[in-house]
């Protein structure tokens, strides 16, 4: 289980590379990924 902190969430979204390669390993279901909704709020904010 691998926690993404909001700066590798916004480099997966935005310019892509490793970080969006650990997103694509999750959508493959060869990891998983843990939030919580604190992370999720501050994602949230960072693109609001």
């Amino acid at each position: 289980m691998v926690v993404l902190d909001t700066n590798v969430w916004v480099s997966a979204i935005i310019w892509g590379g490793i970080p969006d390669e650990i997103v694509l390993l999750h959508e493959r279901g060869q990891i998983e990924i843990a939030s919580s909704q604190k992370l999720l709020n501050e994602l949230e904010n960072t693109f609001n």
